[in-house]
């Protein structure tokens, strides 16, 4: 089996810089048709996001609201780096590569679709979201709906094939798959807070859907397992540029997969038991720390390595 973790151990002159330059050519150079698209499709979803970001800073607007720039800007921001992540972990995909590549480009296609319904939305100066007030209303709510379907059932897809075909080292391999469960993990806390909200009334749904009554926050949970999938594939990939065994780098990720699973699972608790995450009691407390030290000790370890390889090669320079 071909390991996709070299070229970042090894292709860049000895730095992390260099190496993510030269590994990021070569894989741009290599990427095949659906990768294309999928980055191009994300970057022009991350720049609407940050378009939005810059016009809510400009009109001085509330951030809060059922009608406000939040919503194209972080539907933007998170959809964008959502695709820009699946699209690069495409690349330790190595089983039924037709279905994978047409996996992705459905879910470019969906990510977008999703992106311009909450934008449109907006710009129309109504809700994006539960929002059937008129037929157009309802049939883009409709659309959108149907649309994030599609988002799970690639990401479902993506999850499978990972589990049978991945290519890379053990750690990176683990990385793909952790990352692919966070994915998961966050359609179903995004799930959830639909149906928090369907019980609801309507004008309730607008500005409460996340709320578990009294203070449970869903979209902190929902925020925080969907994008720990550009988590675990950073890890993994700045450990392969460092001096540690191959053991090591997958022993240091099975920590930051636990220690993250620990701190979700407190938001997931504090949430649906209807309470803010700063009303812990003390075992939640415990715990969430716990949590916590694990993923910051391993990667402060990582900052350690990195800082002490730099050095190293710095020195042999000056040599």
């Amino acid at each position: 089996m071909r390991d996709v973790s070299v070229g970042w151990a090894e292709g860049g002159g000895g730095t992390l810089q260099s190496a993510a330059r030269s590994r990021g050519r070569r894989h741009w150079e290599n990427a095949t048709r659906s990768q294309r698209i999928g980055y191009g499709v994300g970057a022009v979803l991350v720049t609407s996001g940050l378009v939005h970001l810059g016009i809510h800073l400009a009109s001085g607007t509330p951030w809060a609201g059922a009608v406000s720039w939040r919503k194209p800007t972080t539907f933007g921001l998170s959809f964008g780096a959502t695709l820009l992540t699946v699209t690069f972990l495409r690349t330790f995909l190595s089983r039924v590569p037709r279905l994978v590549d047409a996996t992705l480009v459905a879910l470019a296609v969906a990510c977008a679709g999703e992106v311009a319904g909450a934008t449109l939305q907006r710009w129309r100066g109504v809700p994006s979201h539960f929002n059937e007030a008129t037929p157009f209303d309802a049939t883009v709510w409709t659309a959108m709906g149907a649309l994030i379907g599609v988002v799970g059932l690639c990401i479902l897809v993506f999850t499978i094939v990972s589990l049978v075909g991945t290519e890379g080292s053990s750690s990176l391999r683990l990385a793909v798959r952790l990352a692919f469960f966070a994915l998961l993990a966050g359609q179903v806390t995004g799930a959830a807070i639909v149906q928090n909200a369907d019980t609801m009334s309507p004008d309730e749904r607008f500005e409460r859907a996340a709320v578990v009554e009294p203070a449970g926050d869903l979209k902190l949970v929902h925020a925080a397992t969907l994008h720990a999938a550009q988590l675990f594939p950073a890890f993994a990939l700045v450990a392969a540029t460092v001096d540690w065994s191959e053991r090591r780098r997958f022993r240091t990720l099975v920590v930051v997969g636990v220690g993250y699973a620990v701190v979700c699972g407190v938001l997931a608790a504090q949430a649906g038991g209807g309470l803010a995450v700063t009303d812990l009691g003390t075992e939640s407390a415990v715990v969430l720390l716990a949590g916590v030290v694990l993923v910051g000790a391993s990667v402060l370890s990582l900052a350690g390595a990195v800082a002490g390889g730099q050095r190293r090669s710095a020195n042999r320079q000056r040599e």
